[in-house]
């Protein structure tokens, strides 16, 4: 059982020195030898060039899936039964760390991006507010690429010493897997080496991107702090129901409730929907004694009627309507 784990935990690695070695080639242009058409202009080399590796990004994964799966699980299975096979997986591992990590550094460094990072007020239980330090896109982007580089040299030793007194291969296997699924799945490579942009998973800080977008329109309504939140319940309709989310942005049922609720609130349009974070608004947290998040509340007239914990759909809704 445990050999059929490490084999598919490392499915993927023999993928990602390809697709590494492709992000970081680019993308060649193929030049126009035709002479009923004039060559493209400078200035629009670049983007005919990012123009390119956007319709070949989705190409390149569907291959990398469909080959993943064979060359992962034939480099895992000679890693397995022969200790020098595993030995040399766990040296091309720790050459695509250096490479992966070396790319992202240039890359952060070549962007110089002095944009400030949006970090919330804090809402303390205690009525007062915290102003969080103000850093800017390139130093976020340091500061985790230094964390992730530490990470991985620790991984890389202890599998190395795990070999070396126990023996087991199974060790470099896993460290090869654990840095193609940090390399795929992980912001800042997703940003550095993918050239990913468009996905709110990649917002800055990482994992604390907003679960609900801030807008005038918006369906659900973002408050921060107690005064804010006693202000929406004052402000709601008479008769009409409040509906309050509370949620983390490190909470995975929370994001996956996330859509969920807003669905909600656009079929419920005479009732008002409402969300904080539980991070940001710990005073609303101290003061509804919040346990766990996803957590709901549900008012009318400022008294609360109701209250449910966990990510249940079914539940929420068979309870809203209960009391329309």
């Amino acid at each position: 059982m445990l050999t059929f784990q490490a084999q598919e935990l490392t499915l993927h690695y023999a993928a990602s020195s390809y697709h590494f070695v492709m992000a970081t080639k680019g993308i060649r242009r193929r030049r126009n030898t035709s002479t009923s058409q004039a060559p493209l202009p400078k200035r629009d080399a670049p983007q005919a060039a990012s123009t390119a590796r956007k319709q070949f990004h989705p190409l390149l994964i569907k291959l990398l899936q469909l080959t993943a799966p064979l060359l992962g699980g034939a480099a895992a299975a000679a890693s397995l039964q022969n200790w020098k096979i595993a030995v040399a997986l766990f040296f091309v591992s720790c050459l695509a760390v250096v490479a992966i990590m070396s790319r992202v550094f240039y890359s952060i460094l070549k962007q110089d991006d002095q944009t400030a990072v949006g970090l919330p007020t804090v809402h303390q239980s205690d009525g007062t507010t915290v102003e969080q330090p103000e850093v800017t896109v390139i130093e976020h982007d340091k500061q985790i690429a230094n964390q992730m580089a530490a990470q991985l040299a620790v991984f890389g030793m202890a599998a190395l010493w795990l070999f070396m007194w126990t023996g087991l291969a199974v060790a470099f296997v896993l460290f090869a897997a654990y840095i193609t699924y940090r390399a795929f799945y992980h912001p800042l490579f997703r940003i550095h080496i993918w050239n990913e942009s468009d996905d709110q998973a990649l917002a800055r800080p990482f994992g604390s991107a907003p679960l609900f977008k801030e807008t005038p329109d918006a369906s659900v309504k973002v408050v921060a702090g107690r005064q804010q939140f006693q202000e929406a319940l004052k402000s709601a309709k008479k008769g009409s129901l409040v509906i309050l989310d509370c949620s983390a942005t490190w909470c995975p049922p929370c994001r996956a409730m996330a859509p969920v609720f807003s669905k909600m609130a656009e079929e419920f349009k005479d009732s008002s929907f409402l969300t904080i974070d539980v991070d940001v608004s710990q005073d609303v947290a101290a003061d509804l004694a919040i346990t766990g998040v996803p957590s709901f509340f549900i008012y009318r007239d400022e008294e609360l009627l109701e209250r449910l914990t966990g990510a249940t759909p079914a539940k929420l809704r068979e309870t809203i309507e209960s009391y329309l």
